[in-house]
């Protein structure tokens, strides 16, 4: 068996996630479903094609530093129609974030959100309490302390302003 029941809900709950976010500025949800192997049950997702260079690629060009505030400020509209959604993304860098030719930020790798209430309750936790997930470089203190709890859009917020420390170096 190539799929556990627990990692098919996990799957179904993550494409729940992406399916709820509609945004230009996230990667869309094109569809889902589970193909029948020989081996047992494969999840599949589809995700929009975004083409573009990384958010640390196109910073390396020559860039204002208004150009880079207003970049950091798209992106970070897009992760607050995650957080408005009840998605808090939880791992943010340069490198889920591409910038498509016409300049638009594209936040991709939404496969470690949470789902949380309004009142930011968790609902859903993608993860094993005490799991570390995400890029070490960019978490924040509580992701890194594996307060699972303790993390909500705050801890994006935090890792943004990783972000835009890097970007506006």
């Amino acid at each position: 068996d190539i799929v556990s029941a627990e990692s098919l809900a996990r799957f179904e709950r993550e494409a729940q996630v992406l399916g709820r976010l509609d945004h230009p500025g996230i990667a869309r949800l094109i569809g889902t479903g589970v193909a029948t192997t020989a081996g047992g049950p494969r999840p599949w997702l589809a995700m929009e094609y975004v083409e573009g260079e990384s958010l640390r690629e196109w910073a390396r060009g020559e860039r204002t530093l208004r150009e880079k505030l207003e970049m950091l400020a798209r992106a970070a509209d897009a992760v607050e129609h995650a957080h408005a959604h009840g998605v808090v993304h939880r791992d943010l860098k340069p490198e889920n974030i591409l910038v498509r030719a016409d300049g638009t930020p594209v936040v991709l790798d939404f496969g470690v959100a949470r789902l949380v209430e309004s009142d930011m309750r968790v609902t859903t936790v993608m993860t094993s309490l005490g799991v570390l997930v995400g890029t070490v470089r960019y978490m924040s203190p509580e992701q890194a302390e594996a307060q699972s709890a303790a993390i909500g859009p705050r801890s994006d917020v935090y890792t943004l302003a990783v972000v835009a420390c890097e970007l506006l170096e």
